[in-house]
């Protein structure tokens, strides 16, 4: 048996990749991982979100692309020493990535 997050997915329609990024993304924000410090493995986070590591890298991928954490081949997975401009988009605008309270906030 797999040990879990306490921040579980849902199977609700959002792609398991799209509401792990979320997830990452709130602990980024909020300074659970701090500028500059290495996230866990691949590995670690897919046993413990209790997904693929292929759902991990696509969510690690996205992350990557808005400009959140970076790769470091042979190092592991960092958060970017400067994290994007305005709050949840990088600086090529990509998609908000937001979770209930913030849907709600923002409808």
């Amino acid at each position: 048996m797999r040990a879990t997050d306490p921040l579980a997915l849902s199977s609700g329609t959002r792609p398991r990749h799209a509401q792990l990024a979320v997830i990452l993304q709130g602990r980024i924000l909020s300074g659970r991982y701090r500028a500059g410090e290495r996230i866990d493995t691949e590995h670690q986070l897919a046993e413990r979100f209790d997904v693929s590591r292929s759902t991990v890298r696509q969510a690690l991928a996205e992350l990557a692309n808005l400009g959140y954490i970076t790769t470091r081949k042979g190092s592991g997975t960092f958060v970017a020493d400067r994290l994007p401009r305005r709050l949840g988009t990088a600086p090529s605008a990509a998609p908000l990535f937001t979770g209930f309270l913030e849907d709600l906030i923002l409808e």
